[in-house]
């Protein structure tokens, strides 16, 4: 049945109807109340600002905000795949009249991680609009998804996954709640889709929400789901490749040579090479079994901590409840969430969890489920007052968190790079290896604008020839021609440059000698004075 409204189905006596028989009452639509949303986004936002880093930073798994702060403020590209929606999007914010680059970039992060807590609230009311205990739901949902700390300390520093978290929301919302402008938002979600796609690939998971034609609603117990029979047929691929061209800003802004550059997007294949994050291509499945393993068993750890499991429970018997009740439903969110589980286990990299912040966008829905099912056993016993109590849960993961997630008084990275930087001589040649060392005096040089005399090389970088083309045409006196081996670039700017190194290895301790100079090793010839 194709319905435009939410109905309540009574088990009553009608004329001309037996005993039992169905009645479809049709209720009014009810709009989701904006004001718990926005209480609960703006109560979320002040938290943020109150714990956002001052600058770049290491902590969380940070080490990219230098290097995503500097491409921000010069429109460069940053590494695989581009993010070309973000760098767009931080390069407004670098342009507000306060604080450092850095913190100005972070209010991306901010700003996007309130949102989609707001959606999150909006999302719950409209899903649910006749059930007991909704706003409580709602409010809970929010709050919670707010405070976790995954969530929270993504959400204070230059990164890209507070954006993320906002396009699975804003998706969510254009395409599970049922409307009678369907295809129009299904447009629109198709365009957010795409635009997304240009923030973080991961986004392809959520694909089959856009195909989702129905949206099963809790009302008075029963579930009245509303079947589409266009479905996806009402999505063109006008709307979706509208998002996409988002990406064509990574060969125009190649082509301007900036200078945070990484490959070469003006050409068909450094284009895909960029797109495609063929540079970490080993790292997606990288792990094997075993460590999979040991990473799932740390992961549910965790999720074991004692202000973690109440939200357990109450997604657990939100799934139950869209089981039994919303099958499909439960099926679209739990699919989505194994996806997206299982690439984040088996990626090969240290902050692989991050890529988990979908997911809980998805666990804030199956929480409110909970708290709607635990709302009608109360008010069958007249006490549905007491669900408002669940919300003692953020504010415990509020005061709980706080501590280890703020970053109000972190400036390590910036003050390692200035003081690196300040070591280093006039004109000076300086190996960098790893990426905080290199993205932290990347960004005090190149957005702080501190010592453009000193010409910056990240070793590992150093191997493609993309890298080298690109810092020859910055510093014409490097030689792209010593090769992709580092001490080959050392040894030819030998009494050219001076040079120093952040990181030596032992291959470097065997060929020079190194002399500590603050927190640099500057490189000397055996025998030289």
């Amino acid at each position: 049945m194709v319905v435009a409204a939410p109905l309540d189905v009574d088990q009553v006596g009608a004329p001309g109807m037996t005993q039992g028989t169905p009645v479809i009452h049709r209720a009014p639509a009810a709009r989701p109340a904006l004001a718990p949303s926005l209480l609960v986004g703006l109560t979320s936002l002040v938290v943020y600002l109150l714990t956002l880093a001052p600058s770049i930073t290491w902590q969380h798994h940070g080490a990219d905000s230098a290097e995503l702060a500097v491409a921000a403020a010069v429109l460069g590209v940053p590494h695989p795949p581009g993010y070309p929606t973000w760098t767009l999007l931080a390069w407004l914010f670098t342009h507000l009249p306060l604080a450092e680059l850095a913190q100005r970039v972070a209010l991306l992060s901010a700003f996007s991680a309130a949102a989609t807590v707001a959606i999150v609230v909006w999302l719950v009311q409209a899903l649910w609009p006749h059930q007991p205990g909704q706003r409580a739901a709602a409010v809970l949902a929010g709050l919670t998804l707010a405070f976790q700390h995954t969530f929270w300390s993504q959400a204070i520093l230059v990164e890209v996954y507070a954006l993320h978290a906002l396009f699975v929301a804003l998706i969510c919302a254009l395409t599970l709640p049922q409307a009678p402008n369907r295809p129009a938002r299904r447009r629109v979600a198709a365009f957010l889709f795409g635009l997304g796609l240009g923030n973080h690939l991961s986004l392809i998971f959520f694909a089959p929400l856009l195909l989702w034609d129905g949206s099963p609603r809790f009302d008075g117990g029963a579930i009245v789901s509303a079947a589409q029979s266009r479905g996806f047929r009402d999505l063109t691929l006008l709307p979706l490749l509208a998002g996409l061209a988002v990406y064509l800003y990574l060969p125009l802004a190649a082509g301007r040579h900036p200078v945070l550059l990484w490959g070469d997007a003006t050409t068909p294949g450094g284009f895909w090479w960029l797109v495609s994050g063929q540079l970490y291509r080993g790292a997606l499945f990288g792990l094997t079994v075993p460590e999979m393993l040991m990473r799932a068993q740390s992961w549910l750890s965790l999720l074991a901590q004692p202000l973690t499991w109440p939200g357990l429970i109450l997604a657990a018997l939100g799934l139950w409840r869209l089981a039994t009740q919303a099958r499909r439903l439960a099926l679209l969110t739990v699919g989505v969430a194994l996806m997206v589980a299982i690439v984040a286990l088996g990626y090969a990299t240290a902050d692989a969890f991050v890529y988990l912040l979908p997911l809980q966008v998805l666990a804030a829905l199956w929480q409110a489920a909970g708290v709607l099912t635990l709302a009608a056993w109360l008010t069958r016993g007249r006490a549905g007052g007491w669900i408002w109590l669940l919300c003692l849960l953020p504010v415990a993961l509020l005061w709980h968190n706080w501590a280890n997630v703020d970053l109000s008084r972190d400036t390590e990275a910036r003050q390692y790079a200035l003081a690196a930087l300040a070591a280093a001589a006039p004109d000076a040649l300086l190996i960098a290896d790893g990426d905080e060392h290199a993205f932290a005096l990347w960004y005090a040089q190149d957005g702080l604008g501190e010592r453009p005399d000193v010409a910056i090389v990240e070793r590992t970088l150093w191997n493609f020839d993309w890298y080298r083309r690109h810092l020859v045409q910055r510093w014409p006196d490097l030689s792209a021609a010593a090769g992709p081996d580092v001490n080959d670039l050392i040894e030819s700017q030998r009494g050219r440059r001076p040079i120093f190194i952040t990181d030596p290895d032992e291959d470097m301790a065997l060929r020079f000698e190194l002399k500590p100079v603050g927190t640099l090793f500057e490189v000397a010839w055996p025998g030289s004075p």
